[in-house]
């Protein structure tokens, strides 16, 4: 009975030649459409464990603003008449270095800002570099600036200047002389403009006062010179390393030093150790909270860098359940109608003897021998799909990301900062939350046996869900009724 299952399933598929050529066209599109999204698919997670490589893992440490205005809010309603400010807390130097001792973590970055008064230096003109509340600005945490306008020029300290905002942003490079780090003691980096202005060169000496009450003089070596390649900047501004700018403090801004950082930030080890690091540090340093501040795992990088490879794998994802859906309906109407014309062919295989479950493994077989055919021509058909779409879907998606990014006018949380940047201060590399990444807006889309196997796979589970209904069909068939002319 086998043997005479599969010469009818033969026949039948080679005599219906047209049901034959529409069912195998189905299948040949199906199975196209379903090896490139399940390629695609694969290469886009492939790109997101790249990214996760690339990146690491950074974990912020600032002001709790949740919590802070919880805080605030409380405080009004027992006394409403009172309006209380928020005021964001600075994290303590000695508190950031601590934290940054973990095993887990393979460098980190703070920022201390500040001001001071020049004699004898010729200031950059203010129209040169922006309106007059743009001298002075630093990037703060979460990207509020601070103003720093006390003194005539801006003193920026961070422990190494590849961390600073602007050099993430790819705004600014050293031109001269050598960078600064947490070992150079008393090194500074001015503006090509400003050197330029005042005949300055590296190895110059400059002297700076404090905006102390009871000034004091700060001699400072020109380590470096940096150019900047936007407008709006304030080169007027000196970088130099945390604890050289600390010393330009208010007294009691210094706290015998354990002054106030800003931009606080850690870069882990493996990013999978985000959450026993958070746990560590809590167990730790259990006053965090009790102080205004909080660690945060920082994604903004992650989710700019791979946002739009990880919508074409949605997408994809969305075309491959579209697919298997529309295969399902498809193939179960052409089969129902198929049943439908061999109603009497089917009643007399019964008359005969053939059971149900036999003509329906005829029909299963036909099937599978024009989906096996199908498939089998469509890899390497697939696979030139698969290209294309890789090629075209990040494209477009990124397209549309950066329209939607045009509409924030910069505002967003992701304007105007870099997130990958080779060269970090200690070696690392360097990253921001919110950064303007490299997005990944490609992906190299190559079919491999595993995909081929998934195509296989899914195309025999859509051909199985498509008998459901003709199954229902045939076994509810009754050879006396079918033969009589009765149905």
């Amino acid at each position: 009975m086998f043997k005479s299952m599969m010469k009818r399933a033969w026949l039948s598929t080679v005599r219906k030649l047209g049901r034959t050529i529409v069912l195998g066209l189905v299948f040949f599109a199906m199975a196209n459409l379903l090896l490139a999204t399940i390629a695609i698919r694969a290469s886009a997670e492939q790109s997101v464990e790249y990214a996760k490589e690339s990146l690491g893992g950074v974990v912020s440490l600032g002001p709790d603003m949740e919590a802070l205005r919880g805080r605030s809010r409380e405080q009004m309603e027992l006394s409403a008449e009172i309006r209380v400010p928020i005021l964001r807390p600075s994290v303590p130097v000695l508190t950031a270095e601590a934290i940054g001792q973990s095993e887990y973590i393979k460098d980190y970055t703070y920022s201390v800002q500040t001001s001071a008064n020049v004699e004898g230096l010729e200031l950059v003109e203010a129209s040169q570099i922006g309106s007059r509340e743009q001298v002075g600005r630093f990037g703060g945490e979460g990207g509020a600036g601070v103003n720093l306008v006390r003194g005539d020029i801006a003193i920026m300290g961070v422990n190494a200047f590849a961390f600073v905002a602007e050099v993430e942003a790819g705004q600014m490079e050293l031109v001269e002389g050598e960078a600064f780090d947490e070992s150079t003691e008393s090194g500074v980096m001015i503006s090509y403009e400003l050197a330029e202005t005042n005949g300055l060169g590296v190895g110059d000496t400059l002297k700076l006062q404090t905006i102390h009450e009871e000034a004091r003089e700060i001699e400072l070596v020109v380590v470096g010179i940096y150019d900047v390649n936007v407008e709006n900047v304030n080169t007027n501004s000196m970088y130099m390393n945390a604890q050289t700018a600390s010393e330009f403090l208010l007294d009691e801004d210094y706290a015998e030093g354990n002054f106030g950082v800003t931009n606080v930030k850690y870069y882990l080890v493996n990013a999978e150790d985000a959450e026993v690091f958070l746990a560590e540090a809590s167990e730790k340093y259990p006053t965090l909270a009790e102080d205004g501040l909080k660690l945060a795992v920082d994604d903004n990088a992650y989710s700019q860098m791979v946002g739009p490879i990880e919508a074409v794998g949605g997408f994809a994802t969305t075309i491959l359940y579209a697919v298997i859906v529309a295969g399902v309906v498809i193939i179960s109407l052409i089969v129902m109608l198929s049943v439908r014309d061999r109603r009497y062919e089917m009643g007399v295989l019964m008359s005969l003897g053939a059971s149900k479950i036999n003509i329906v493994g005829q029909i299963l077989v036909e099937l599978v021998v024009v989906g096996t055919v199908a498939l089998v021509v469509s890899v390497g058909t697939g696979n030139v799909l698969a290209g294309a779409m890789g090629d075209s879907l990040p494209e477009s998606q990124v397209a549309m990301e950066s329209q939607q990014t045009g509409q924030n006018f910069g505002r967003g949380e992701n304007a105007g900062r870099r997130g990958i940047m080779e060269g970090g201060g200690l070696g690392m590399v360097g990253g921001g939350a919110g950064g303007d990444v490299e997005v990944i807006d490609e992906i190299d889309v190559q079919v491999g046996g595993e995909d081929i196997a998934w195509m296989f796979g899914a195309a025999y589970v859509v051909i199985a869900l498509s008998l459901i209904l003709p199954v229902v069909s045939v076994l509810r068939y009754q050879p006396k009724t079918i033969l009589s002319g009765k149905e």
